[in-house]
């Protein structure tokens, strides 16, 4: 953060990039575990019922509950990040990203620049200028 609590460009440029490439891993972690729990439902289905007793059948039930819950919340993690990631997997958008990602570096020079102790040496040889 720059002196007016400000985040500088280059860090701003920088967060986004990260997004970017986080939403792609939570997307597929998201997209892994929404299969992992699809492939439950026949084992529960099955447990359920074969099952004699009605208690241990409830059990299994609250546990196939609590794994569609979760199916649930894995799903719509992965729709809400399913746009961002085929973006930033999206061979046509690489170039653009590349980009984003020298313009950090050339912005970071930049400011790191503007924020060192800079002088002037006149040019003039008037030393009163």
């Amino acid at each position: 953060m720059n002196k007016k609590n400000q985040p500088k460009p280059s860090e701003v440029i920088k967060n986004f990039l990260d997004y970017l490439v986080n939403s792609q891993k939570e997307y597929q972690a998201a997209c892994t575990e929404m299969f992992a729990e699809d492939k439950k439902v026949q084992d529960f289905l099955h447990a359920i019922e074969f099952e004699k007793d009605s208690k241990v059948r409830s059990k299994i039930s609250t546990k196939f509950h609590i794994s569609r819950n979760f199916r649930r919340a894995a799903k719509d993690r992965s729709l809400q990040l399913e746009r961002v990631a085929k973006f930033y997997s999206d061979k046509a958008n690489k170039p653009f990203i590349d980009k984003l990602r020298s313009m950090v570096q050339d912005q970071k020079k930049e400011e790191e620049w503007l924020e060192s102790e800079r002088v002037y040496y006149p040019r003039g040889g008037d030393p009163d200028c």
